[in-house]
């Protein structure tokens, strides 16, 4: 039947992109938890989003940061915090706030003896109509406008971490599709070609599914999750182990992403690589190689929750097609 092979062709080569993903995934959050780039990241945006141009205000940013409140989410003194709450922002902000209007009565009481208005510039961008020094809003109302200008403010900071997720993730898998010459388009031709190595990949795809129904693929949906919310990655873990052992205590330990990379279509062979690079002698090959490692890498910029979802919904398909 026609659409058999192409059916296996499909699933093969959707889960090596699978695997793919699982291993640079694992390599860039691994990279990212040591360098605590979520962390830095909300670490410049506070700093760029309170920033006070009157230069009238100490570093408002650098006070909420480390408000005690907010210090209490990390466990190392050294590391940026990964993610606050909105409550908990919201109430170290109120308090950093109350300091600073203090610090300007003090400093106009001293220069001029009477109190002006606040600044534009922080307090504007908070929204806080504040008035005149000492006529401040009610606590609950500025509670709520620094919740709201909080959560605006993480939406765009996540927006940008995705951003360079993708980038870390094309650049991480590009040097994973070089050094073990993972070519897409070699990876078609052998797939397409050779029905035994298709039988294989196809029965360790559906072996994958069963055996992650349960752990891996909530996992995978609760990495996703928890990245969206923005919740740091040692909770993650805690939480994610705590569930996957609520809901699937008898599920077996799955095989190892890695373990299915020997049965996969890749690494080098030197021999047809000298070929490839002698004096221009089939230079064509060495430039449909590198295509296909680009290939690669921007597969693996879409993640592993996006190829196991479409991996259950062509073996779906493989299912009706064979009914």
């Amino acid at each position: 039947m026609f659409w058999t092979p192409v059916i296996e062709t499909i699933i093969s080569l959707i889960f090596t992109f699978l695997i793919l993903s699982v291993i640079c995934s694992a390599i860039y959050e691994w990279i990212s938890e040591r360098r605590n780039l979520r962390g830095q990241l909300l670490s410049r945006f506070l700093h760029s989003a309170l920033k006070d141009n009157t230069g009238r205000l100490p570093n408002i940013a650098h006070m909420v940061l480390h408000h005690p409140l907010v210090r209490s989410a990390t466990m190392s003194p050294k590391r940026e915090v990964e993610r606050i709450d909105p409550e908990i922002f919201a109430d170290a902000l109120v308090e950093v706030s109350d300091q600073c209007i203090e610090f300007m009565l003090e400093d106009d009481s001293d220069q001029s003896g009477n109190s002006g208005s606040l600044p534009e510039g922080v307090f504007k961008s908070l929204n806080f109509s504040h008035g005149e020094l000492g006529k401040k809003l009610d606590d609950r109302i500025r509670k709520e406008k620094a919740i709201g200008w909080y959560n605006s403010m993480v939406s765009m900071a996540r927006y940008h971490y995705k951003r360079k997720t993708r980038k870390y993730l094309f650049l991480t898998g590009l040097l994973f599709a070089i050094i073990f010459n993972v070519d897409s388009l070699h990876l078609v031709d052998r797939y397409w070609s050779d029905a035994s190595l298709r039988s294989v990949i196809v029965a360790h795809a559906e072996k994958y599914l069963e055996e992650n129904q349960d752990n891996l693929s909530y996992q995978l949906k609760w990495e996703e999750l928890a990245k969206e919310i923005g919740i740091p990655n040692t909770q993650r873990k805690v939480e994610a182990d705590s569930t996957k052992s609520n809901n699937s205590e008898t599920v077996e330990v799955s095989t190892s992403p890695v373990n299915y990379l020997s049965s996969m279509p890749i690494g080098w062979n030197w021999r047809d690589l000298f070929k490839c690079q002698c004096f221009g002698y089939k230079l064509l090959n060495l430039l449909m190689m590198m295509i296909g490692w680009i290939i690669t890498a921007s597969a693996i910029t879409f993640g592993a929750p996006f190829w196991y979802d479409v991996l259950q919904k062509v073996f779906k398909l493989k299912d009706l097609k064979s009914s």
